[in-house]
């Protein structure tokens, strides 16, 4: 199992959002650490964290810091600017290319930043997703069928591993 955690993964060790997914997703680390798996993040989960600085919540940078990264990915890719002008004016607009995972995910209903964190998954070549968001839940199936990434909260991946 290679394993991807959301932001709110990392929010919900720290702060127990979730609290009925701590105990199972400390059964995926657990395990991970026992050689059964690899869990990691991206650096957009640390962008994320950034509203965390304040010293109650010095935790969930802990916990954010002693994760693996994986490579945050562009959704769009800068092929060119176009450049027009006169005398009194000049417009620059770049030329953009989306990435076709993110344009797929975007086009199943899934969220830009959300979309963001499961392209770098699926670039880092994660079969697992663990999140409580039900956003990212609600299109799991078709996530699935797209990129055989298994979305799924921490107690489902539990339940299924036999962890």
């Amino acid at each position: 199992m290679k394993g991807y955690l959301d932001t709110n993964i990392v929010i919900t060790l720290a702060k127990g959002d979730f609290p009925d997914q701590i105990e199972p997703l400390l059964r995926v680390l657990e395990a991970c650490d026992y050689g059964k798996g690899e869990i990691a993040t991206s650096r957009l989960t640390g962008t994320e964290l950034d509203k965390y600085r304040g010293t109650a919540d010095l935790a969930v940078r802990a916990i954010y810091l002693l994760v693996r990264k994986v490579p945050t990915i562009s959704p769009q890719t800068l092929l060119g600017i176009n450049v027009a002008g006169d005398a009194r004016t000049w417009i620059n607009s770049p030329i953009l290319q989306n990435d076709p995972v993110w344009e797929r995910l975007r086009s199943i209903g899934v969220k830009d930043l959300d979309a963001q964190h499961i392209l770098a998954a699926v670039k880092a070549d994660c079969d697992t997703f663990l999140t409580c968001d039900d956003g990212i839940l609600n299109r799991a199936k078709d996530i699935a069928a797209a990129y055989k990434l298994n979305c799924a909260r921490p107690s489902e991946l539990v339940l299924k591993l036999g962890w």
